[in-house]
């Protein structure tokens, strides 16, 4: 684990899967995202030698506020989410449940799933923000998740998981969406916001020259996935879809990766239905027809 200075008060802290950006203030850090858990939190915590005043989330996945807890506790700080996902924070077994539509079993009620739930969040607004005399502006970039939520400091835009790498992409075969629609609509807006650097937690940093490229490879990805489903559909429901897949694309599964496949492909089945070119009807399940 390293930290890397980016500007005279911007961060970047390299912890393996992905990364934590953070802004030094007159009396102590504003964190970006907290990573997996506590252990990692106490690495962070080492490293940065200062208090920690304030958390701002990109979005409520586990891997991104595991470390909550313990910088909550040690520091008393206030973690800042996107509204729509408040509850996510306070209560983390909704995040699990959320992905199987109901209330989770206990097998993906694990860690990377459901970090431990942190209840002094409060809502976050889109616009310029200025904690401690530090301007962020904020930028809804829903589409991994319900609300997730970029931050630009200083010319360098830090979008979580708004943004994708090759190498990603071709590790697991399909991302993981909660809508996939808004998704691309996102991918859009990154490109139209005026920055120099663009840093994603899966995982690179990249300048504004090398962006398009990028976007591009995650749009065709969309596109792919889009049109998969599309041929495969009809006459399927949701989870036979999402098993026609991991046969297609040869997929090593466990309970976690089920969950996080079967929800993103009903997020591309509301795309779908969304451009009329699939609907619902029940047969034994709820199941779909091309129109």
């Amino acid at each position: 684990m390293k930290i890397t200075d980016l500007t005279d008060r911007f961060f970047l802290i390299d912890h393996g899967p992905t990364y934590t950006c953070g802004v030094n203030t007159e009396d102590g850090v504003i964190l970006f995202d907290t990573s997996l858990d506590g252990s990692n939190a106490k690495k962070i915590d080492k490293i940065l030698q200062k208090d920690v005043k304030a958390i701002f989330h990109t979005h409520s996945h586990a891997d991104h506020m595991g470390g909550d807890f313990f910088f909550v506790n040690k520091y008393d700080c206030q973690v800042y989410i996107d509204k729509r996902e408040l509850s996510f924070v306070a209560d983390t077994f909704l995040e699990p449940s959320l992905l199987y539509g109901g209330a989770a079993y206990i097998e993906i009620t694990g860690k990377f799933l459901s970090a431990n739930s942190v209840e002094k969040v409060e809502k976050l607004e889109k616009g310029v923000h200025f904690l401690n005399k530090n301007d962020i502006t904020v930028f809804d970039l829903s589409g991994h998740s319900p609300g997730l939520t970029g931050y630009l400091v200083d010319e360098y835009l830090f979008v979580g998981d708004a943004l994708f790498s090759p190498a990603i992409i071709e590790k697991y075969k399909i991302l993981y969406l909660f809508n996939p629609f808004a998704y691309y609509q996102s991918l859009n807006k990154i490109m139209e916001i005026e920055c120099e650097n663009v840093i994603f937690c899966h995982k690179g940093m990249i300048d504004k020259e090398e962006l398009k490229s990028l976007i591009d490879v995650n749009i065709n990805h969309l596109d792919k996935m889009y049109n998969t489903l599309y041929e495969l559909c009809d006459g399927l429901t949701a989870e036979e879809i999402s098993d026609r897949l991991f046969e297609k694309f040869d997929i090593k599964l466990n309970m976690d990766l089920i969950n996080l496949i079967n929800s993103t492909v009903k997020g591309y089945l509301y795309w779908l239905e969304k451009d009329e070119k699939i609907k619902p009807y029940y047969d034994k399940g709820i199941r779909w027809k091309r129109v």
